[in-house]
């Protein structure tokens, strides 16, 4: 974490100027400018008192409670002491001056209202630092990309990388299974800027593929992110016309198999035995036995039309990316027949004696020997300063999609200028070449078994109860998979790995605008503190400038041109003094003989001079006398 000043340009340049501090300094920052806070409020507490004393002063005979209240308003420290002192002369008045409180009140709740202000501008000081959130920049120093470059080896892309992708995707899978739903919190879920990104997910959306090969016309399934925004959402700090645009859309339907199957009733194959192939394109799976009780297995053809597997025309999407998910649950027991289309379990399968509980249940088996999940899915890249008409490139796969938009980028000759600043080319380049992939296919191919959700209910090949939207279920848990990856991978790039030996097959950046990318990675942690920059400021400038004002009034009462009209005002402000009272006492009974009286600084006799002594004959009533 970088800690200093940067910019959040979620709040803009200036209110967005940030300072994070490790905890601990944060913790004292805090103190100090709630201690600062309220020696502001001392000092415009004595602002105040010089205002009213001047405008209360009068050269004419007045009672007792008239100078009471002005030496108070000279001498009190604080609001808090003047709020005392100025009650008890009220309650002392009460009934020997005309319109004591009158003259007494106002000032108290005048001295209330300064010190309840300060004393809560004193707690909202913390807000300086409470109102940035948790939000803190990545230092980047060990950022990189992930490649798999000619010098690697494939023993190292297969015993590092390989090992390492898994791991990371069966993270990111728990990270959507705890955090993409609407109860997840920042406290299960604390790293990233958006807990999870957005999807707007239609249940009931029409077949995507031509002919009549969708089970249901209508009951299939549609995840669109919308338009994922990089510094919002993804938490890659930059100003507007550096960012860029994200969308990911997903359609998928149940397809059928009768008419797409072949029984082969030939021994001679690796199975030994007969086997069904399902003939979408130039893949195949089996019904052969199988380890595990459930089996989930992808293929996939990419929108280009290179990839080796090729559609049949019913499954052909112009400009988007189709995978096929097979499932097959031979093995599996289901305590509850099971309407999902893609689950799908009504076969009678006897009883079972369940010993634990000495008790029976009825279980049934799967309706075919594999069922087919269809789903496409397209990609876009956009310029959030630009119309989304103009600003974004075609939906397509993900291969066509990511080349356009590299194609696109200022420095490699093309004429259309939907990426304008260097910053957003290294951003782009950075997120499109994160080098692990995120499609629903690899995913769920890497992951195989463990993807399906199902398996949460299952115990020793017994499949607990299935609604009839699992499938839809399954898929909008891939799709929140590939959204986790995606945070994960980008926080990764500018943190570097744990693991050395993968660090050391990474890419380092080479140009400025590749570093500011990498040291432009936001995320969410409780571990630092973060205060506005804008806040200290007004803060320390304000307060500052209260506390200087404050102690140049005595100075500059004394200084400032005489005006004849102001005199008296001016020198009963400094008589009023607690030392100079003092002065006015002695002198007054003709002790001691005082120099320069009237300056304003500390009056003094002539040396070993002896003042009067209290007079205690009446101890409820003390006087001044002449010293023995």
């Amino acid at each position: 974490v970088m800690l200093g000043a940067w910019t959040n340009w979620s709040r803009g340049s200036i209110l967005g100027s940030t300072l994070t501090l490790t905890k601990l300094n944060g913790g004292l920052l805090t103190a100090l400018l709630a201690l600062f806070v309220t020696l502001a409020g001392s000092s415009f507490w004595r602002i105040a008192c010089f205002v009213l004393h001047f405008i209360l002063s009068s050269h004419e005979a007045q009672d007792g409670l008239y100078h009471q209240r002005q030496a108070i308003l000279r001498n009190a420290a604080n609001g808090t002491t003047g709020i005392f002192h100025l009650l008890q002369v009220n309650w002392a008045w009460r009934k020997k001056s005309n319109r004591a409180s009158l003259r007494i009140l106002p000032l108290a709740l005048l001295s209330i209202a300064i010190s309840i202000g300060f004393g809560l501008a004193g707690i909202f000081s913390s807000r300086v630092s409470t109102a940035m959130g948790n939000e803190v920049l990545l230092t980047g120093k060990n950022c990189g990309r992930y490649t798999a470059a000619e010098e690697n080896s494939i023993e190292e892309l297969l015993n590092i990388m390989l090992p390492y992708t898994v791991e990371l995707l069966m993270e990111s899978s728990s990270y959507a299974t705890t955090c993409y739903n609407d109860n997840a919190t920042t406290q299960a879920c604390p790293t990233y800027v958006d807990i999870h990104l957005p999807t707007t997910v239609e249940t009931n959306v029409t077949c995507p593929f031509g002919g009549d090969i969708c089970i249901t016309n209508s009951a299939n399934l549609r995840l669109d992110t919308g338009y994922i925004n990089s510094h919002s959402d993804l938490g890659i700090n930059a100003p507007p016309e550096d960012r860029f645009a994200y969308r990911q859309l997903t359609t998928c339907a149940p397809i059928k198999t009768e008419g797409y199957t072949v029984l082969q009733n030939s021994s001679d194959n690796a199975f030994g035995g007969p086997y069904i192939e399902y003939h979408y394109g130039a893949a195949t799976a089996t019904n052969y036995t199988h380890v595990y009780p459930y089996r989930v297995m992808a293929a996939y053809a990419d929108g280009t039309g290179s990839a080796a597997f090729d559609a049949i025309a019913e499954l052909r999407v112009v400009d988007a990316d189709l995978s096929l998910y097979f499932l097959s649950a031979n093995n599996v027991e289901f305590v509850e027949e099971v309407d999902d289309v893609w689950f799908a379990a009504h076969q009678p399968g006897g009883t079972l004696d369940i010993s634990v509980v000495g008790a029976e249940t009825n279980i049934y088996y799967r309706d075919s020997p594999a069922s087919v999940l269809a789903c496409i899915q397209q990609y876009q890249y956009c310029n959030p300063n630009l119309p989304t008409d103009t600003g974004c490139t075609p939906l397509s796969g993900v291969n066509f999609t990511e080349s356009t938009t590299l194609g696109m980028l200022p420095d490699r000759g093309s004429s259309t200028d939907l990426w304008t600043t260097a910053n957003q080319k290294a951003a782009l380049e950075y997120f499109i070449g994160k080098g692990i992939s995120t499609t629903l296919a690899d995913i769920v191919g890497s992951l195989g078994n463990s993807a399906l959700t199902a398996r949460d209910a299952m115990w020793s090949g017994l499949q607990g109860p299935l609604g009839s939207d699992q499938w839809q279920i399954e898929v909008q848990h891939w799709h929140a998979t590939s959204l986790a990856i995606l945070q994960r991978i980008l926080v990764e790039q500018a943190t570097g790995p744990e693991d050395t030996d993968v660090m050391a097959m990474m890419a380092r950046p080479t140009t400025d605008a590749e570093w500011k990318r990498c040291k432009s990675q936001k995320v969410q942690t409780t571990g630092y503190t973060s205060f506005s920059i804008l806040g200290l400021v007004l803060i320390f400038t304000l307060g500052s400038l209260i506390i200087l004002v404050a102690h140049a009034i005595d100075p500059l009462s004394f200084s400032l041109p005489k005006s004849r009209s102001t005199t008296y005002q001016r020198i009963e402000w400094i008589a009023n003094d607690t030392l100079q009272l003092q002065r006015l006492a002695h002198e007054g009974y003709g002790f001691g003989s005082w120099s320069q009286p009237g300056s304003g600084g500390v009056p003094v006799t002539e040396k070993s001079e002896a003042l009067g002594v209290l007079d205690i004959t009446n101890t409820t009533h003390p006087r001044l006398e002449a010293p023995p």
